[in-house]
């Protein structure tokens, strides 16, 4: 089996590109999609001032929108998202979340709640990073770390992140699969996805077996 290739070898190229929201047509006629990059790569970031218990909140949504008469199915829709605020109404297996600031305004004018936890969810201070994988440079000279569905590493030129793209590369996504919804959304769709090459290869391997007990 030969040694995957290095992190440069396969996006490198890619480095000099300035990134684009639009298609980009390269010299020798390809066309490259989401090229585009999170330019956060500070040692700080934006969070919450106030603790706030997540399960408190989901209960307390949970409240106004059967309240309101809204389904969460709607909510969803209403926001564009794709299976997001299912979120905001769980807590089992601590898989629910708390609502952005800016949808946490867009909640209480759908679903008409009142300033009970306006103050908690809404006001951000500038914090510390306490995760150094936030702050990882990636491996240019040897293969990629893993992709994850949070924040991709920072690029070698340490002014941006991983594009789009060059993750969906590094995950062997042809260069024709194009990603839609906003930067976060189409970073979770590349790293929440198994590499593809490796997917065909596990497919195979299970078909070859199937047809070997027939």
């Amino acid at each position: 089996m030969k040694p995957a290739p290095t992190t440069e070898k396969t996006i490198g190229f890619l480095s000099d590109i300035r990134l684009s929201n639009n298609p980009i047509t390269l010299q020798d006629g390809t066309i490259l999609y989401n090229h585009i990059a999170s330019t956060n790569v500070a040692d700080k970031f934006w969070g919450r001032k106030y603790d706030v218990n997540q399960h408190d909140i989901c209960d307390y949504l949970r409240f106004w929108r059967d309240k309101s008469g809204w389904t969460t199915s709607k909510v969803d829709k209403h926001f564009g998202y794709a299976y997001t605020a299912e979120h905001w109404f769980r807590k089992d297996n601590n898989s629910g979340s708390i609502p952005k600031p800016e949808d946490w305004r867009e909640l209480k004018k759908i679903l008409g709640f009142d300033n009970t936890y306006d103050k908690q969810v809404t006001t951000l201070v500038k914090k510390e990073i306490k995760f150094e994988q936030s702050l990882c440079i990636t491996n240019w000279e040897r293969p990629s770390d893993t992709i994850t569905a949070t924040s991709p590493e920072i690029h070698i030129n340490k002014m941006r992140r991983l594009s789009v793209r060059e993750c969906a590369m590094l995950q062997t996504f042809p260069m024709d699969f194009i990603f839609t919804g906003s930067l976060s959304r189409m970073y979770t769709q590349v790293g929440n996805a198994v590499p593809v090459q490796l997917a065909e290869l596990v497919a195979k391997g299970i078909k070859k077996e199937l047809e070997s007990t027939i």
